[in-house]
């Protein structure tokens, strides 16, 4: 089924651009996650990196403050009140880097050596403040110098630490970024070059529709002069000849009455009016395959049973009717698939070498389906031109439907016949 296959097509090309592009979003929303989490790694590093450079020059500064305790004997009250407030730094600047990297030996190390440190001092000044400068010295040397020498290293360690490990951070963000950018830029690529390609398949098929349309429309003009050319020879030939024979007769028949010969002017008259019946007869034949009278009078169904009878005694086909119509439709729908089944079962007759036929006609809760089944020779519907010469009929007929806004499928294979489907909403579409 030639258009059933296009729109899988057509689906599966649409749902392979929605892919790109869900990848791009997802690329997208992936890259803003990890710059915001790499950013808020590299801002925890480089805030640490800082603490402990502030660690260590408060720990100097308060290492200088202790080295003027010694020498002057005690602190004064100024140098006390600065020694306080640098206490509170480290104290506050040690808790901040235990928050930031609760889980880091070295955070762990350096707290236990400022605590250490921190309480070699506060015993040191007590001896100060006792007046025991030799005790005081003898802690001094023996721990508080050791202590703050240990602290100090760890903290320039620590620091070298966090600043290698945010310019890796930085290093790895940078990296992510360009693999994000590129891998983005390849998958827009390949999005552009597949709308591109999807447009460019749409102009294809609106080209080869327009192409198909101009050549289906000279072909029905073409095919329409030739009608006219043939009903004009068929009542030339047919009912303008056997009137003119009759206006002879009549004549002759006027002669024999004039001088007197009744009983031969009364078996011509008899005769012309023989003839002129069947003159008439063939009038309404012709009359009936241009507009048939029973698609007003009874409807759609008795047009195709009277048409399906025909087409079974003039080609030999057994030709079968199945309707299910609950009501009379429309009278335009009527007339669509009066002549798409009128088309259908010519075909049948003409090119299908068919032995049997049958029309099913349907109605489901929004359209009409017409159905017309063959047993004949059938086709590749994929190697056949619709709007070519030797299709011409079914290109005739899938426009009659889409213009009246229905659906037309074909499905047919060499050798396992034909099935024809045309599918009319109930309210056709305004021409």
């Amino acid at each position: 089924m030639t258009r059933s296959g296009t729109r899988r097509r057509g689906r599966a090309k649409g749902s392979s651009l929605w892919t790109l592009a869900a990848a791009l979003v997802a690329i997208a929303m992936a890259s803003f996650a990890g710059a915001n989490r790499v950013g808020g790694e590299v801002g925890r590093l480089e805030r640490a990196e800082r603490l402990s450079y502030l660690l260590e020059a408060r720990a100097y500064e308060q290492a200088a403050l202790d080295s003027r305790a010694t020498s002057s004997g005690a602190l004064d009250e100024a140098m006390a009140r600065r020694a306080a407030d640098i206490r509170q730094e480290l104290t506050a600047a040690l808790a901040e880097l235990a928050a930031l990297h609760p889980d880091d030996p070295a955070v762990r190390r350096v707290r236990a050596a400022a605590v250490d440190w921190q309480a070699t001092l506060d015993t040191k000044l007590a001896l100060l403040a006792a007046g025991d400068l030799v005790a005081a010295n003898r802690v001094d040397r023996a721990q508080v110098d050791p202590g703050f020498e240990r602290l100090a290293a760890l903290l320039r360690t620590t620091a070298a630490d966090y600043s290698r490990a945010a310019s890796a951070a930085q290093g790895r963000s940078k990296a992510g970024a360009l693999a994000v950018v590129v891998a983005a830029t390849l998958l827009s690529l390949v999005l552009l070059w597949r709308v591109e390609r999807a447009r460019s398949r749409q102009r294809s098929v609106e080209e080869k529709a327009r192409t198909d349309r101009s050549r289906l429309v000279n072909k029905i003009l073409s095919v329409t002069e030739r009608q006219r050319s043939g009903m004009a020879a068929e009542l030339h030939d047919g009912p303008i000849q056997g009137l003119t024979r009759l206006g002879l007769s009549l004549e002759r028949g006027q002669l024999r009455l004039r001088r007197g010969q009744l009983e031969e002017g009364s078996q011509l008259l008899s005769d012309a009016q023989a003839g002129l019946a069947a003159e008439v007869q063939s009038l309404r034949r012709i009359m009936a395959t241009l507009r048939p009278p029973v698609l007003e009078e009874r409807g759609l169904v008795s047009a195709l049973c009277d048409y399906v009878d025909m087409v079974r005694q003039q080609s030999g086909i057994s030709c079968t009717l199945a309707a299910k119509l609950p009501e009379r439709l429309p009278e335009d729908t009527e007339i669509v698939l009066y002549r798409v089944a009128q088309e259908a079962l010519t075909n049948v007759a003409r090119h299908a070498r068919a032995s049997r036929a049958r029309v099913e006609l349907s109605e489901t809760a929004e359209a009409v389906v017409l159905e017309v089944h063959d047993d004949g020779i059938g086709f590749d519907p994929a190697a056949e031109q619709l709007g070519g010469l030797d299709h011409f009929g079914l290109a005739g007929m899938r426009e009659r439907v889409e213009l009246a806004g229905g659906t037309w499928t074909v499905w047919s294979r060499p050798g396992s016949g034909t099935v024809l489907t045309a599918s009319l909403p109930k309210a056709l579409v305004a021409a």
